[in-house]
C-alpha cells in the first residue's frame, strides 16, 4: 500500500509501569497499530483514526451554543443512573473508555449531558484520565463519584466500581420517587383549596355581599366575620402579597446559611409521622453510599469523609463527622457510631458484626435495604392517613363557608314565612 494510503491515528496507552502515554502514529489497520504497540509492551486504552472522530476544534462553535442553549437543563438521578450503567457494560465488554464515552455521548437525548461528555471525551484525549476530568463538573459528578473513579482507576476495577454506581444511583432515584409519589396528592388537595379560597374572595363573597347589603338586614355572625375577613383580604391584598413574598425569599435565604438549614433539619426530625421518614431516608442513602465506598476500595475515613454529605441532613452529617474524628483517634466504627443519638440501635450493631467479619459492605446494604422498606412501608401508612385527614379538613373550611353565604338565606326565608 503507497505512502499516501497510511492511515493516521491518535491513542492513548499505559506501559508497563502504568505512566500514560499519548501520542499519533500512522498506520495500514487498525489491527497493524494495534499490534505494533502490542510489540512495545504499550495497553491500549483507546484508538481512534483522526480523519474519524477524535474531537477538533472545528465543532467548537457548536458546543459553544449548545452552552448557552442548554445551560439550565439539569441531569436528573436517573440519566446519571442509565449513563453509569451503560458504561459499565461497555467497558466490561472490552471497549475502551473513550470509544464508551463517545458513543453514550451520541445517543443522549440531553443536550447539557451530551456536551459535558464531549468535553471529557476532549480533555481525556488531551492527557487526562477519566476521574481529572469529571472532577472538573461538581455539579454533575459529586465528590464521592470521583473518588470512587479514582480508586478504580487505581485498583482496575473500574467496570465492577461504575456499576456499583448504577445501582447505587438506581436506588437513590427509586427512594426519592417514593417520598414525591406520597407528597403528591397532598400537595394537590392544598393547591387545588388555595386555588378555591382566591376565586372565593375575588369572585364569589363580593356578589353575596352585595346581595346582603341590598336587603339592609342583621347577618349572621359567621356571615359578618367571612365578610369582614374578605374586605381586609381585598384592601390590603398588595401589602399582604408583598409581605409574604418578602417573608419567603428571607426565610429562603436564611435556610440556605448553615444556621438555618441545621434548625430546619433538626425541626424535620421530630415532625409527628414525618421526621421518622425523614430520619430513616437520612439513614439509607448514608448506609448505601459507605456500602458502595467500601466496596470500591475506599479506606474507611476517606469513605466517611464522602458519604457524609449524601444523607441530605445536616444533623446526620454532623453525626458522621463527629464519628470519623473518633475512628482516626483509634476507634471502632460500631463504637464511635454508638456515641451518636442519631444512629439506630440495629445500624450500631450491623456495623459490629460487618467489623468483626469483614463483610462491612455487605451489612450496610442490608442495613440500608431494611431502612428503605421502612420507608416505603411508613410513606404508604402516612399517604393512606393524610387522605382522609384532608378531606376532612377541607370539607370542614367548604361547610364553614357555605354555611357563611347562604345562613342569610335560610334567615331571610324564616323571616318570610312568620
Amino acid at each position: 500500500m503507497p505512502a499516501s494510503a497510511m492511515l493516521k491515528f491518535a491513542y492513548v496507552s499505559r506501559d508497563s509501569r502504568g505512566r500514560r502515554v499519548t501520542a499519533i502514529a500512522e498506520a495500514q489497520t487498525r489491527q497493524d497499530l494495534l499490534s505494533q504497540l502490542r510489540t512495545r509492551g504499550l495497553t491500549v486504552v483507546d484508538l481512534q483514526e483522526m480523519n474519524a472522530s477524535v474531537p477538533v476544534s472545528s465543532d467548537s462553535t457548536q458546543r459553544l451554543k449548545s452552552r448557552f442553549s442548554f445551560r439550565h437543563r439539569r441531569v436528573s438521578a436517573g440519566e446519571m443512573a442509565i449513563f453509569w450503567q451503560q458504561f459499565s457494560t461497555m467497558i466490561s465488554a472490552g471497549l475502551p473508555v473513550v470509544s464508551g464515552l463517545e458513543s453514550i455521548a451520541e445517543e443522549l437525548e440531553n443536550p447539557e449531558f451530551q456536551r459535558i461528555l464531549k468535553e471529557i471525551v476532549s480533555n481525556m484525549w488531551n492527557g487526562s484520565n477519566l476521574s481529572q476530568s469529571i472532577v472538573r463538573y461538581p455539579k454533575i459528578f459529586s465528590p464521592m463519584v470521583v473518588g470512587l473513579i479514582t480508586a478504580a482507576e487505581e485498583s482496575g476495577s473500574l467496570p465492577e466500581v461504575a456499576k456499583q454506581l448504577a445501582l447505587f444511583l438506581e436506588n437513590r432515584d427509586r427512594l426519592l420517587r417514593k417520598v414525591q409519589a406520597a407528597l403528591t396528592y397532598p400537595g394537590f388537595l392544598a393547591g387545588f383549596f388555595g386555588t378555591v379560597m382566591v376565586v372565593a374572595n375575588f369572585w364569589i363573597i363580593p356578589k353575596f355581599r352585595d346581595i346582603y347589603g341590598g336587603f339592609n338586614a342583621k347577618l349572621p355572625w359567621l356571615t359578618e366575620a367571612v365578610f369582614a375577613m374578605n374586605a381586609f383580604v381585598l384592601a390590603h391584598f398588595l401589602w399582604i402579597t408583598l409581605g409574604l413574598a418578602a417573608l419567603v425569599f428571607v426565610l429562603v435565604l436564611w435556610f440556605k446559611r448553615p444556621a438555618g438549614r441545621a434548625l430546619v433539619d433538626k425541626v424535620s426530625l421530630k415532625l409527628p409521622l414525618f421526621g421518622k421518614v425523614l430520619q430513616l431516608t437520612a439513614i439509607a442513602r448514608f448506609c448505601r453510599s459507605l456500602a458502595v465506598l467500601v466496596r470500591g476500595g475506599i479506606a474507611i475515613n476517606r469513605a466517611l469523609e464522602l458519604a457524609q454529605e449524601t444523607s441530605g441532613n445536616t444533623l446526620v452529617t454532623q453525626a458522621i463527622r463527629e464519628s470519623r474524628d473518633d475512628i482516626l483517634k483509634g476507634s471502632k466504627i460500631a463504637e464511635s457510631f454508638k456515641k451518636q443519638k442519631i444512629f439506630p440501635p440495629m445500624l450500631v450493631r450491623m456495623v459490629s458484626v460487618g467489623e468483626e467479619t469483614g463483610n462491612l459492605n455487605e451489612m450496610l446494604e442490608r442495613v440500608a435495604d431494611f431502612y428503605e422498606t421502612r420507608v416505603e412501608s411508613t410513606l404508604a401508612m402516612i399517604n393512606t392517613l393524610l387522605e382522609p385527614i384532608m378531606i376532612v379538613l377541607i370539607g370542614g373550611f367548604v361547610l364553614i363557608f357555605v354555611l357563611a353565604l347562604y345562613m342569610p338565606i335560610f334567615g331571610l326565608a324564616m323571616t318570610a314565612r312568620g
